[in-house]
């Protein structure tokens, strides 16, 4: 397909009735340039990461963060110089191709929250099988990766 111009929108994985895509492509950056409030955009917050393995919210939690106006991150989530410098705005307003090519646009992806990403661990090998057959990809590393899910006012996991 690539061959005939075709641009992939990343690596479908499918788990327990959860499904996500894993994109082409990455970049390290900071989750935000800011701590948040005691009452952030997604009101549940969890130091308890067993607990968080059965809250699957990364898409609802990035779109609250991105494009909810009270968010105290909705500025540098939409702001054309700071949303690909932070996290959960470079996920939100990714797209892995041209407004020409059929597919995922911005606003369709996320920074997934902490289930997701265990997911995506689980499945890193043959997410990374995938991403080869993708001109141009990332491949996953063993890497500290952020989630949608923030721990306290000051971090996310």
């Amino acid at each position: 397909m690539q061959n005939s111009g075709e641009e992939a929108d990343g690596v479908l994985i499918v788990e327990g009735g959860h499904s996500l895509v894993v994109a082409p492509h990455e970049k390290s950056c900071y989750w935000s340039s800011k701590e948040g409030t005691a009452t952030d955009t997604v009101n549940y917050t969890s130091a308890n990461r067993i607990a968080l393995l059965d809250v699957w919210d990364g898409k609802e939690r990035t779109e609250k963060i991105c494009a909810d106006a009270s968010s105290p991150f909705y500025e540098e989530s939409n702001n054309p110089s700071t949303k690909d410098k932070y996290a959960p705005g470079y996920c939100y307003n990714y797209t892995p191709h041209s407004d020409e090519i059929w597919g995922l646009f911005s606003g369709e992806y996320w920074l997934p929250c902490v289930a997701e990403l265990m997911m995506i661990y689980t499945h890193k090998y043959r997410i990374n099988a995938g991403l080869a057959l993708i001109n141009g990809a990332n491949q996953l590393s063993e890497d500290w990766y952020w989630s949608s899910t923030e721990m306290s006012d000051a971090h996310a996991w």
